[in-house]
């Protein structure tokens, strides 16, 4: 498993702030969670860190900062090359 946070330096929609608005976690198999650090939180799952963050990119201006460590040994680390995308 690989640990996230989800950074916006500007709001768009006015809902999810700036900072860091959200925190994920990617598992071995690839699935994706992500949990808004809102006023109202919610979680979601989606198949694949490609998949959430096409939802949730917004073109570049939301940017994933990974905590921990590639692991060669887990499936998903395939799609990591740096500390933030």
């Amino acid at each position: 498993m690989r640990r996230f946070v989800c950074i916006r330096n500007e709001d768009k929609s006015g809902v999810s702030g700036v900072g860091t608005i959200a925190e994920g976690m990617v598992m071995s198999s690839g699935t994706t969670v992500i949990q808004w650090l809102t006023g109202i939180s919610s979680i979601a799952f989606y198949p694949s860190f490609e998949a959430m963050r096409s939802i949730h990119g917004h073109a570049g201006a939301t940017k994933f900062r990974f905590l921990d460590p590639e692991d060669v040994d887990q499936p998903a680390a395939d799609h990591f090359t740096s500390k933030e995308v």
